[in-house]
């Protein structure tokens, strides 16, 4: 597969004028590009409350504010949407251009998905769910959702199911190294009782070194976490190398895990939406 990275962006930036703004479109230049599948955040947490009841609309933050979301934000924010049936619209534009979909989740990483939700209450709450719960809860709402997907006939849209992004960098807030892959390992066999037809994993970061490097007795050290009942190899390996010091010379890039213009940033998105809400 070649696939495309499209966050939770396909549902938050729908406004005229934002990336997503025209799915059908989105779809047709990614396969004239190439690829053959994206990877997206179906945000379960925006779709379901935690008894696993539907949720009504939920409101996108205005996240130019500064500091309110720290991840490269590109949302104007400000509308109110409805995940599921966006979600359902998705899955029948992939099957039309014959594009695979890997589900995951960035909501219970600091500064992803959950900081675009409007409402501080409901963001303590997906985000202070109990360790026991995170990730069986995500277990249990992707059940709901792949039932959903099912009676719609799209399932067979489904490339692979991974239960959370980069699973292991959380592992502070499961508990540690054991409890995490106890979770994990947990909440995957949930689904693949309910689920056989289906390919579910963890997916996991492999450190790099300081120059984004690959070590190999990092990466070695790092997969004796992975979830034994995984079905699916799936990590990532922030190893720039060649391109990323290439990039790094031009000036086009500098590196991950740096903020210090984020100020500057957020003014010239703030600019940006001035001028596109006055028509100017």
């Amino acid at each position: 597969m070649a696939i495309s990275l499209w966050l939770w962006y396909w549902a938050t930036d729908r406004q005229p004028g934002e990336h997503f703004a025209d799915l059908g479109k989105c779809f047709a230049d990614l396969v004239a590009r190439g690829f053959n599948a994206i990877r997206i955040d179906p945000l379960l947490n925006w779709i379901y409350d935690p008894s696993g009841n539907l949720r009504g609309p939920m409101e996108v933050g205005n996240i130019i504010e500064p500091g309110y979301c720290r991840n490269r934000p590109t949302t104007i924010g400000g509308v109110r949407v409805r995940v599921l049936p966006e979600l359902l619209e998705l899955f029948r534009l992939a099957q039309k251009h014959d594009v695979y979909i890997v589900l995951t989740s960035w909501e219970y990483q600091p500064g992803h998905a959950t900081e675009l939700v409007a409402d501080g209450a409901l963001r303590n709450e997906i985000t202070g769910a109990p360790a026991d719960e995170k990730l069986m809860g995500h277990a249990r709402k992707y059940d709901l959702l792949l039932h959903e997907l099912k009676r719609e006939g799209l399932d067979e849209r489904i490339a692979f199911i991974e239960i959370h992004n980069e699973i292991n960098i959380l592992a502070a807030s499961f508990g540690g190294k054991e409890e995490t892959k106890a979770h994990t390992e947990a909440a995957l066999s949930y689904l693949q009782e309910r689920h056989p037809d289906l390919l579910f994993t963890g997916d996991y970061v492999l450190p790099a070194t300081p120059d984004y490097a690959f070590d190999l007795n990092t990466a070695r050290s790092t997969t004796a976490d992975f979830a034994a009942n995984s079905e699916v190899v799936d990590h990532h390996l922030y190893a720039f190398g060649i391109w990323g010091a290439f990039a790094a010379k031009a000036g086009i890039w500098g590196g991950l895990g740096g903020f210090s213009d984020l100020d500057s940033y957020m003014e010239d998105l703030r600019r940006t939406r001035t001028s596109f809400t006055s028509g100017s």
